[in-house]
């Protein structure tokens, strides 16, 4: 079972809106048990994927998509 944490959703670093979580999932390492959460913005698709503590304490926080580039 999934632990219960309650789950703080990020704002988009491009358009500023509140991004929603696509996919979450519990993972581990030899650090300890974390899970993975996915997030993607409504407005602009920017997505990213993070990994939080069982505390619900932010461990890190990648990009997973690359915004198309200026004059494309």
């Amino acid at each position: 079972m999934l632990y219960q944490q309650r789950i703080s959703y990020p704002v988009c670093e491009h358009c500023g809106k509140r991004m929603r979580i696509i996919r979450r999932g519990p993972r581990s390492d030899r650090r300890g048990y974390y899970e993975r959460q996915i997030f993607t913005c409504g407005a602009c698709d920017h997505t990213i994927e993070r990994s939080v503590n069982t505390d619900g304490t932010l461990r890190e926080q990648r990009r997973i998509q690359q915004e198309p580039e200026a004059g494309s």
